[in-house]
């Protein structure tokens, strides 16, 4: 899977769960900031994320360094893990 692919289901999931203007979730957006989403809803996304994609993400995120703060962190997040499935 395409990181750009990635990117548009994560922009649509996040934009349909959270009825979020579509135009306004992009690549940049910080997840509290800009998006407005508090701690379940990030882990509710994570959990739609994994439903869809057929992948665990929970135990790829390193919640100590808060390394998920914006889409593209989740992408890069999800897409390191779908190429470490792909290699094995």
């Amino acid at each position: 899977m395409k990181e750009k692919q990635i990117l548009e289901d994560v922009r649509e999931l996040l934009s349909k769960t959270f009825k979020l203007d579509l135009n306004n979730v992009c690549e940049d957006s910080n997840l509290k900031d800009d998006l407005g989403l508090d701690s379940v809803d990030i882990m509710d996304s994570i959990t739609l994320l994994e439903e869809k994609l057929q992948i665990k993400l929970i135990e790829s995120i390193n919640w100590q360094d808060t390394e998920l703060q914006t889409i593209n962190d989740l992408v890069k997040i999800i897409e390191t893990k779908i190429s470490k499935r792909t290699d094995a």
